[in-house]
């Protein structure tokens, strides 16, 4: 072979065999790998193995040895075979195949590598092949092969995976041999020849680790096994003042154990130790810290309220229990505590949440203070710097107090009023609230008017009131005087107060409206009439319910007298109908008791109209009296007996009572048979005093709008002019119709009407002209003639007043006429009276001279027969002035009621022939008929008195006074509401110069009223002799009071509520005015008849005794005729020569 082609072939010879020994590697490395890798499998397997079982030191020795043989093994047994072919002990892959291997990988070389490799290597060997061809061929694909990777067989890949996941596989396996118990195994396999203990399967905790405790509070330690719990635990407890303790615990659930150390009252070291196969397993240490506790040393809260209750702070202490509060108020805290503080809070519990409000902390003291809007309870939580806080605190509850709402109610009106003519009317209101007040107003409109349209909203006036008294009665005089009301204006009125509510703002309340009124006078005539007609009417039905009654019971008397088969069914039907006796008098007694009322409704509404004249209404209060004698005690008296009797059953003694009952019945009826004339009597007067009355403020009109005519210029005014003639034309032809009825009534009723004088009076309203003239100035006023309806106007009004004279003369002479009968009447009566007094005390000294049994007594009985005749003549004629006239009074009637039965007795007695028992008779019959003199002799004393001017009776001349009394009053009552709210204005703070010299000013004022008052004292005194409601002196002495104060420049806040008292207390005056005839001294009680024995005269021969007594003497000064007081005189001495004493007088 020559030399090129022979180093070309060793050259790739070389490469070839590199390339075979990188593949030897290269398979050396994967083989290892894969050896490693089941090397760290079995020592893993290994050590899990000892991590389960724990084994024993030869056990471990073996399984160490053991895995280090098979370590061993598996390395060279991996390496061997590759590291042989290295070394030449095991022959390698023929080149040739090598070469045919990579040809594979490369097609253009194929398998020629492999050709002619095998062919240039037994070039020599063969015969008959050419050498220049086969290095030809050699050469060219050695060419070839120059260019190619003989590397490109290895696959390095698979190497390198395997010595990526040997590493991969020892990493992972290092971190699972790195926990706990495997790499405690694998120390132990390493460490074979060691002897270990195998972990305890538990682990001992305790709770709790480190703890802060309030000294004496009890301690529970507790102990926690963690794996297989131990059936003992021991807990050694190493305190810091005392000796080491030991205690023995069981387990109370599995893993659990519990120890109670109690109290503990000093800090203590702890720890749990449990039994493990010849040691202990031990916990942690822990430690619990004894401190003092956190407590409250003093606690003080002040509630302060909302500014405008005017309340006082209130204080509470750490004992105070349930307190409530207004809404609003703010309660401010102070704590103390026994050592410094870190934070404090209160805690506020309310229905929906809780409220936290820091307090701040200086040292051992904390302050603040929260809004109380909800009721709830309220704490204070404490802490210290070590993070105690104090224990159970105590809760304080507070209930918030709703401001409910004000209340105000009238105490004075009630129900709708009527005006007076002073146009003022007394108001006086109860208002109630939690705190005060802000506003008090009145509201007023005029609902309705004949003359001017009315108001749909609602005026208001300030009431002065006292803001801070939460309860107080507000006076108030409303004087409507400056709104000019007319007749027949209605006013609406309410009042409304307002809280002083700042919190949720002011809330208010009102009373209901009510209505004033002032009355036209035809208005109030026109009710009275419609009263008084329901009233006689009722009159006529009481007399005949007296009938059927007197019949009734006559009829039930009857049949008590008469004996009956069936007595226990009679008795029932006696029984039965005895009661509906009862009830039938029960309901007439309420009937009369209704008719009193309106009776007096009547006479206050007339005197408050002033459309009466005083003596008409005394006339009025007299016919009340009258009816008051039909509810008297003594007829409830009977009626009681009559129960008595039904109740007991007993048949006399319910004869008895009927008898009684009888008697007085008749004398009912005759009363109520007396009211029902007089009350005719009255209307009569009445509608003749109210025509003159109405005619006279015609007549005023009529000038009024003659002065308004002369100033009237505008035709709009001349209009408006001759719409009110009309008006006043109208009036005077409805009085002119009124009057013919009014004519009708005193012919039928009041006979004693002088005929001239109602003659005159008709001319003077029939008159025709006086119409034409007020037609003429109608129709002069619609043309605007001024000043002819001027003329027409002036002679209008002058017809009208001489219309109104000639009632007045008419009026007067009425009364004259009809005082002169009843003196007549009253004289006649008394001087018979006088007489039969004098025969029957001589028939009485014939009776006790007669001895019984005589002869005599028959012609002495036919005597008294005929007195009584006489006496029963002079009752007719007294009652027959009864029915004319209030001079007869009940007790006048009584006692001739009284002698009548007295000479009725007087004559049986003599008819059986007992003349002790006549005589008895007798001298009561002598003492009734000298008591019915006085009577009369009173009863003509104070109808001449009246004649002349002066009426010795307090109530006849009441009106007029009681009037101008009440009148002054109510001015005076609205200056004392003027000087009040003046007061109450100077009263919200320091006076200026300005202020001082108001102030000065007022107390003037104040005095004035005061002296005034003191003045109206005295009148009221001399008037009516009676102490009036409120005690005028006594508010003249506290206004005394007040105005010192005044003078002194003090106005406080009790000054304003003593202005309110004394306005009050003067309303009060007012209303006992309109309100006296309710009052118990105006009632009339019925007399009772005093029977006493008369005394032997007694003889006085130093002194001649006066021939009349001097209760009698200015009787008879009286303007009696000679001969009336001849008699009189005559008559009394003859009395006392008797002996009679002056009590029977």
């Amino acid at each position: 072979m020559v030399e090129y082609p022979l180093l070309t072939y060793r050259s790739l010879q070389r490469r070839l065999v590199r390339t075979q020994v990188k593949e030897l590697l290269s398979r050396l490395l994967w083989a290892e790998a894969k050896a490693g890798i089941v090397a760290v499998g079995i020592l893993l397997g290994i050590v899990s193995v000892e991590a389960v079982f724990f084994a024993t030191s030869s056990v471990r020795q073996l399984l160490w040895y053991g895995w280090l043989g098979a370590t061993g093994a598996l390395i060279v047994g991996a390496a061997l075979p590759t590291v042989a072919r290295l070394l030449g002990v095991l022959p390698r892959e023929p080149l040739d195949k090598l070469a045919l291997r990579i040809g594979r990988y490369y097609p253009h070389i194929g398998d020629m590598l492999c050709n002619v490799l095998q062919l240039v290597n037994r070039l020599e060997q063969q015969r008959g092949t050419s050498a220049e061809l086969a290095l030809a061929a050699f050469a060219q694909v050695a060419q070839r092969a120059q260019e190619i990777d003989f590397d490109v067989i290895l696959d390095r890949r698979r190497t390198w995976r395997s010595v990526l996941l040997f590493f991969g596989i020892v990493g992972i396996s290092s971190l699972i041999g790195g926990v706990a118990p495997l790499r405690s195994a694998f120390h132990r396999l390493v460490m074979w020849e060691r002897s270990f203990l195998p972990p305890p399967p538990f682990q001992l905790r305790v709770e709790p680790l480190k703890a802060v405790v309030v000294r004496g509070t009890p301690v529970t330690i507790q102990v926690r096994a963690e794996g297989i719990p131990p059936t003992v635990v021991r807990l050694v407890l190493l305190p810091a003042e005392g000796e080491r303790q030991l205690r023995e615990l069981s387990a109370q659930t599995p893993g659990n154990f519990v120890a109670d150390i109690g109290r503990v009252m000093s800090s203590l070291r702890f720890y749990a130790v449990a039994d493990w196969m010849g040691y202990e397993v031990r916990s942690p240490e822990g430690s619990i810290r004894v401190v003092d506790p956190l407590l409250i040393r003093s606690l003080s809260c002040e509630i302060r309220p909302p500014a405008y209750t005017r309340l006082e702070p209130m204080r509470l202490n750490e004992q105070g229990g349930e307190v409530a509060v207004p809404r609003g108020s703010v309660a401010w805290v102070t704590v103390e505590a026994n050592r410094a503080l870190q934070s404090a809070e209160i805690l506020f519990a309310r229905p929906e949440d809780t409220l936290r409000s820091p307090l701040r902390v200086s040292g051992r003291l904390a302050q603040g203070s929260f809004p109380i809007a909800t009721s709830g309870a309220w704490t204070v939580v404490l802490q210290d710097s070590e993070g105690q806080r104090n224990t159970n605190p105590l809760w304080y509850r507070l209930t918030v107090l709703e401001d409910a709402p004000p209340q105000i109610s009238f105490i004075q009106p009630t129900s709708d009023v009527e005006l007076s003519e002073q146009q003022i009317l007394p108001i006086r209101v109860a208002v109630s609230d939690d705190y005060g007040f802000s506003r008090l107003l009145l509201h007023y409109r005029l609902a309705s008017s004949r003359y001017v349209a009315s108001q749909k909203e609602f005026r208001t006036l300030s009431i002065p009131f006292l803001p801070s008294l939460p309860v107080q009665e507000v006076p108030y005089v409303w004087d409507l005087s400056p709104l000019k009301p007319s007749p027949e204006d209605r006013y609406e009125f309410f009042v409304e107060v307002w809280d002083n509510d700042a919190m949720t703002g002011p809330k208010s309340a009102r009373t209901p409206i009510l209505s004033a009124t002032l009355p036209s006078l035809e208005q109030v005539l026109r009710q009275s009439e419609g009263v008084q007609q329901r009233i006689a009417e009722e009159l006529q039905e009481s007399v005949r319910q007296f009938d059927q009654l007197r019949q009734r019971s006559e009829e039930l008397r009857r049949q008590l007298s008469m004996p009956s088969a069936r007595q226990p069914q009679a008795r029932w039907e006696q029984q039965r109908r005895l009661e509906e006796l009862l009830q039938q008098h029960q309901q007439v007694q309420e009937r009369m008791e209704r008719l009193q009322q309106q009776l007096e409704d009547i006479a206050e509404r007339l005197e408050r109209a002033q459309a009466i004249s005083p003596e008409t209404l005394q006339k009025y209060r007299e016919l009340q009296q009258l009816l008051q004698q039909v509810r008297s005690p003594e007829l409830q008296r009977l009626m009681e007996q009559l129960q008595n009797a039904l109740r007991q059953m007993s048949p006399e003694q319910m004869r008895q009572a009927l008898q009684q009952f009888r008697f007085n019945e008749a004398e009912f009826r005759a009363v109520l048979e007396r009211t029902l004339r007089l009350l005719k009597r009255l209307q009569a007067e009445q509608k003749l005093e109210a025509l003159r009355r109405q005619l006279e403020a015609l007549a005023e009109q009529q000038e009024q709008l003659h002065q308004q005519t002369e100033r009237a210029q505008a035709p709009e005014q001349l209009s408006e002019l001759a719409r009110r003639q009309e008006a006043i034309r109208a009036e005077w032809q409805r009085i002119q119709q009124e009057w013919q009825e009014t004519e009708r009534l005193l012919q039928d009723v009041l006979p004693e009407t002088p005929p001239e004088a109602l003659q005159a009076a008709a001319e003077q309203l029939n008159d025709a002209q006086a119409s034409e003239m007020l037609q003429q100035a109608e129709r002069e006023l619609q043309r605007g003639q001024r000043m002819s309806a001027q003329q027409a106007q002036r002679r209008a009004a002058s017809r009208m007043r001489s219309a109104a004279a000639a009632l007045q003369r008419l009026w007067d002479e009425l009364q004259r006429n009809l005082t002169r009968e009843i003196q007549r009447q009253l004289q006649k009566a008394m001087v018979d009276a006088l007489e039969l007094s004098e025969q029957q005390e001589k028939l009485l000294q014939r009776t006790q001279s007669v001895p019984a049994g005589s002869q005599r007594l028959i012609e002495l009985a036919r005597r008294q027969e005929e007195l009584r005749s006489a006496a029963s003549a002079v009752t007719e004629r007294v009652m027959g002035v009864a029915q004319k006239s209030f001079a007869v009074t009940p007790q006048m009637a009584r006692e001739l009621g009284t002698a009548l039965r007295a000479m009725q007795q007087a004559r049986t007695q003599l008819s059986e022939r007992s003349p002790t028992s006549a005589a008895q008779a007798q001298q009561e019959a002598m003492e009734a008929l000298n008591r019915s003199v006085l009577l009369l002799q009173d009863a003509l004393s104070a109808l001449q008195a009246a004649t002349s001017g002066a009426c010795p009776n307090p109530g006849s001349g009441q009106g007029a006074g009681a009037m101008g009394f009440l009148e002054r009053l109510q001015q005076l009552a609205l200056q004392q509401q003027g000087i009040t709210q003046a007061l109450q204005q100077l009263s919200q703070g320091r006076l200026t110069m300005e202020q001082q010299a108001q102030l000065a000013r007022l107390a003037a004022q104040q005095a004035q009223v005061q002296q005034a008052l003191e003045e109206l004292a005295r009148q009221q005194q001399a008037l009516e002799g009676r102490k009036l409601l409120g005690d005028l002196r006594r508010l003249s002495e506290e206004m005394r009071e007040v105005v010192q104060e005044l003078q002194s420049g003090t106005v406080t806040e009790e000054t304003v509520r003593r202005q309110h008292r004394i306005l009050s207390r003067m309303l009060d005056a007012l209303r006992s005015l309109y309100e006296r005839d309710y009052e118990p001294q105006r009632e009339s009680r019925p007399g009772q008849n005093l029977v006493r024995p008369s005394p032997p005269g007694l003889r006085l021969p130093e002194q001649q005794p006066a021939l009349v007594p001097e209760q009698i003497m200015p009787a008879l000064q009286q303007g009696y005729s000679r001969d009336y007081r001849r008699l009189i005189e005559r008559y009394f001495d003859q009395l006392r020569r008797q002996g009679v004493s002056n009590a029977n007088w």
